[in-house]
C-alpha cells in the first residue's frame, strides 16, 4: 500500500492531506488508521459503508450509548498514483494511555482495568469516565 492523499473542501477551501503508509496502523474495515493532531482518522476508499456507519453512530447516539463525538468527512481518497475514487474518513478524538494495550499480550478487560486500579463495575465513576470511551475506540 502506498501513502494515501485525502482531499476534502471545508470552509470553501480545498484542503490536502498526505497519509503516509509508515504512520499507517491496520483496519478491518478501512484502508487504516493514522494519527493526525490529536484526532484518528480511519479512512475508507469508497463511499459505500458511508451511509451504515453514519446510521450507526447516529443510532448509538439517539440510545445514550458514550460514543465521543466522531465525525464524517467525504473527499477523495487516492492511494499513491493510483486513480482517485470517492471515499470517506471517520475521524474520532485520539485517546493514549496504558489502558489501550490490554489487547497487546492479550488478556481480560478485567485484568486491564485492574492493573490501573480502575473499578469494573459499570455504576462506577472512574469505569464511565475511563472505560466507555476506551471501549468505543476499540471498536473503532
Amino acid at each position: 500500500m502506498a501513502d494515501i492523499t485525502f482531499k476534502y473542501t471545508q470552509g470553501g477551501k480545498q484542503v490536502t492531506h498526505i497519509l503516509k503508509r509508515a504512520d499507517r496502523i491496520n483496519s478491518r474495515e478501512g484502508l487504516g488508521i493514522w494519527h493526525v493532531g490529536n484526532y484518528a482518522w480511519k479512512v475508507y476508499a469508497t463511499t459505500a459503508q458511508y451511509k451504515k456507519l453514519s446510521e450507526d453512530y447516529h443510532r448509538a447516539a439517539v440510545h445514550g450509548l458514550p460514543i465521543g463525538d466522531p465525525r464524517f468527512q467525504q473527499g477523495t481518497v487516492q492511494q499513491g498514483t493510483g486513480r482517485a475514487t470517492q471515499g470517506f474518513i471517520l475521524v474520532v478524538r485520539w485517546i493514549t494511555g496504558a489502558f489501550f494495550d490490554f489487547h497487546t499480550p492479550p488478556r481480560s478487560l478485567r485484568s486491564a482495568l485492574q492493573g490501573q486500579n480502575i473499578s469494573h463495575s459499570r455504576a462506577s465513576n472512574d469505569y464511565k469516565r475511563f472505560i466507555y470511551p476506551q471501549l468505543v475506540t476499540a471498536l473503532f
